[in-house]
């Protein structure tokens, strides 16, 4: 049973702590959404358009992961799209 280095709470079996990423997930300001990145939802939408894509969540050193709403089986999706560099 292992315990979350930051919060001490129990991780989950893949090693992520579900207190942590929630706080992440409720500091998210979507007032950091640059015009470039709304062209990018519409882009996104027109290439799955069986996802509603939403927002972005977070960016890395490999692409990028948006929210994404999958409308045929009513759920909320994560996408991450790698970079081509």
């Amino acid at each position: 049973m292992a315990l979350c280095p930051e919060c001490s709470s129990l991780l989950r079996p893949d090693g992520a702590c579900p207190c942590c990423l929630l706080k992440l997930a409720l500091n998210y300001d979507d007032a950091n959404l640059q015009v470039e990145d709304a062209e990018s939802l519409r882009a996104l939408n027109a290439h799955f358009p069986q996802l509603d894509i939403r927002r972005i969540v977070g960016r890395g050193g490999m692409g990028t992961i948006y929210q994404a709403r999958q409308t045929s089986l009513d759920r909320d999706v994560a996408l991450k799209v790698i970079d081509r560099s």
